[in-house]
């Protein structure tokens, strides 16, 4: 989980410009990033091709926290 973790960090500095000691494991998304919908679904998109995995939409509905969104992740990699 660890590394998944900081993968995401990475990709969230990369696409929002959030400092890196404002997201933690339990940050939601949308009220603690305030993350727009059009940055999430690049995250999200950014994530299917470093992890070689496919969300549907039952997934995204599913994720407010990076530890959902990692949750998902080790899900589909098993």
């Amino acid at each position: 989980m660890n590394e998944i973790f900081e993968n995401i960090k990475s990709i969230i500095i990369d696409i929002a410009d959030i400092p890196e000691d404002e997201i933690e494991l339990d940050s939601e998304m949308l009220d603690d990033l305030c993350l727009s919908s059009i940055e999430i679904m690049s995250i999200i998109g950014d994530i299917e091709v470093k992890y070689d995995v496919k969300f549907a939409s039952d997934d995204l509905l599913k994720i407010r926290s990076i530890r959902d969104l990692i949750s998902i992740i080790e899900e589909k990699k098993n």
